[in-house]
């Protein structure tokens, strides 16, 4: 008992010593608002959201994972006229092995922008979206019902529902250009209100 309570002392102390990533900020700072010789500018960054599906732990501490582990990070910026939103993401898949302790995964990280018509959009619509996911009954444990709604031609958003939802799915999946992430639906619907009073 002694020793598994040392491992999740040592792992929670490691996970929280982990450096904060700011994917966002390199992206809006070389993207959105690019730097001239000579030239003054100012920029405003503020995060709305970050979330983790998986655990990144296991990235790295080299343990074996199945599932794709993703980072989301929602950051709104002011620069000049300019106001949106930019979804960051980290996705990780783990790759094929070429031999017994090789442990490689690949990282693809994607951002889209989103403006203020956008937001508009997801907040207009999610309840609606939810809505047709409470009334939907699935048959079996084998089956998943999705309700969709799409934002633009890079963002999708999916209610899916189970045999094990509750009246209402707490997660919602954020299509990205073709790849899933998931998270909470609560605070995603919260952090694009606030970011409409920004």
């Amino acid at each position: 008992m002694k020793k598994i309570l040392s491992f999740l002392f040592l792992a929670c102390f490691l996970y929280s010593c982990s450096p904060t990533r700011y994917i966002n900020e390199q992206y809006i700072k070389n993207n959105v608002a690019p730097q001239n010789t000579n030239e003054f500018s100012s920029l405003s960054i503020k995060n709305f959201f970050t979330s983790s599906y998986g655990s990144e732990l296991l990235i790295d501490m080299f343990i074996q994972s199945p599932a794709p582990i993703h980072y989301i990070e929602m950051s709104g910026y002011k620069y000049g006229i300019k106001k949106g939103i930019v979804i960051g993401t980290d996705l990780f898949y783990k790759q094929p092995r070429n031999f017994s302790v090789d442990n490689q995964y690949k990282r693809v990280t994607q951002f889209i922008n989103l403006n203020d018509d956008d937001v508009k959009k997801i907040l207009d619509n999610h309840k609606l979206l939810r809505d047709k996911v409470k009334s939907e009954k699935v048959s079996s444990f084998f089956e998943t019902i999705y309700h969709d709604f799409t934002v633009n031609d890079k963002l999708t958003i999916s209610f899916p529902k189970t045999k094990l939802t509750f009246k209402y799915p707490s997660f919602i999946d954020l299509w990205i250009k073709g790849e899933k992430y998931r998270c909470s639906y609560y605070s995603l619907i919260n952090a694009l209100e606030n970011y409409t009073k920004y």
